[in-house]
């Protein structure tokens, strides 16, 4: 499988060049984040013109009340869906906190990663910004 990171390019290049590249570059991506989606996964994945199912783990992960991403019954869930996914051929892919989770991921198929939030990438920059700013005192106090 090849995976395409593309940015929409708005600001970048003409709305008319932006809508050709989106017709010939579009991914359909079905999330799965709630226990009917669960329930109806071979229906799912036997839609035409899914390109990936991507799982919702942490919505899921509540939908099946539970506080705890890696508690066996969000795990089932999760490969449950996995399963489907490669059952018919289709790509998969979720986020993943823990990175020493990768491995088992990959291992079953899976080939989609989100390794990060946009809310822990703002916190991080964020907090970066915070240290240099920091740093920047100390140096003009000395």
């Amino acid at each position: 499988m090849r995976v395409l990171l593309a940015l929409s390019s708005y600001t970048t290049k003409k709305i008319a060049d932006n809508l050709a590249n989106n017709q010939n570059q579009t991914c359909v991506i079905a999330q799965i984040e709630d226990l009917e989606a669960v329930d109806d996964i071979d229906a799912i994945c036997q839609v035409e013109g899914i390109d990936c199912i991507f799982i919702g783990r942490m919505d899921l992960t509540v939908a099946l009340d539970q506080t705890n991403a890696s508690h066996p019954d969000v795990l089932a869930a999760v490969e449950k869906v996995v399963n489907a996914a490669n059952k018919y051929g289709k790509n998969c892919g979720m986020f993943v906190a823990d990175l020493s989770e990768l491995p088992r991921w990959i291992s079953l198929g899976v080939s989609l990663f989100l390794l990060g939030s946009d809310h822990g990438f703002m916190l991080s920059g964020a907090q970066q910004l915070q240290q240099k700013f920091a740093d920047a005192i100390k140096q003009a106090e000395q």
